[in-house]
């Protein structure tokens, strides 16, 4: 599709009261801007924002061939502190588009999908210069969590702002790929995470089950995945049973597994009938 034509039909363009009021909660937590692409496995990008004027300018610009989103890497990370990485010559007028439209302290959660080969990356901004909000955004990542998958439940309800997803850019060679791979000395992997915890014997074993040995760790529509998943229902027919779409109820599972220790669906399986099967 040529960029003109994507920009007259982008749903956040053409209806953006839509977007805003979608990412309206987020404003409880002092963050003013919400952003999700999709990177595709045929390398084409999708997006959506809740702001606009700043999308427009972002697509006209073509600031998606200099932003870190499309570059190499991507899956190698669980999050990313914008404030962190380095400021690539090439990429100074697409920070200074942040600057211009008061996007400070981005937070970016990262969440690959194998099942549709897909790479999600949801956005979060603060609207003033307020450092302490990366330490926020770590702090309170479940919260983030929590706003995503609402999204996801909203978005799939909304034909019309759906559309968003289906409207593909095409990226050029990523300019920025160097700063990912220079940032990553930055930030923990999830196996240093994981030698850590072992180190200091809290990691899960045979006879340390981790950290979600109380259901109030898990979410209501959690604790019903896991039910069902621990009765032998798949993903699809979990979807099926809430009315939720297959990619939402994929989240909650990826949730379950970061929060109980289990990586395999078998073990989580085990972990509902030892830990809580009298208790769901």
């Amino acid at each position: 599709m040529n960029l003109d034509a994507l920009i007259s039909q982008h749903p956040c363009l053409v209806s953006p009261a839509d977007m805003v009021s979608l990412c309206q909660p987020l404003q409880k937590l002092g963050i003013t801007y919400f952003g999700h692409a999709i990177i595709h496995a045929n390398g084409m990008l999708t997006g959506i924002c809740s702001n606009a004027d700043y999308f427009h300018l972002y697509l006209k610009h073509k600031f998606f061939n200099l932003d870190f989103q499309t570059g190499a890497h991507l899956n190698s990370f669980d999050y990313i502190i914008w404030d962190y990485l380095p400021r690539a010559k090439l990429a100074k007028d697409y920070y200074q588009l942040d600057a211009n439209f008061h996007l400070y302290h981005v937070f970016s959660v990262i969440k690959a999908d194998p099942l549709l080969c897909q790479t999600h990356i949801y956005h979060f901004a603060a609207g003033h210069f307020q450092p302490e909000m990366n330490n926020f955004y770590v702090r309170h990542r479940q919260l983030l969590e929590q706003f995503i998958l609402y999204y996801n439940e909203q978005l799939n309800k909304n034909s019309f702002l759906k559309t968003a997803h289906k409207l593909s850019i095409p990226v050029e060679k990523p300019l920025l790929e160097r700063v990912l791979i220079d940032s990553r000395q930055s930030l923990l992997t999830e196996e240093a995470i994981n030698d850590f915890l072992q180190a200091i014997h809290q990691y899960p074993t045979e006879d340390n089950q981790g950290f979600a040995l109380n259901t109030q760790d898990l979410s209501s529509r959690e604790k019903q995945c896991l039910y069902l998943l621990a009765h032998g229902h798949t993903a699809k027919t979990i979807a099926k049973s809430l009315k939720l779409s297959p990619r939402t109820i994929y989240f909650y599972i990826e949730n379950m597994k970061k929060k109980i220790g289990h990586y395999k669906k078998n073990e989580l399986v085990e972990y509902y009938w030892k830990y809580f099967a009298d208790k769901v």
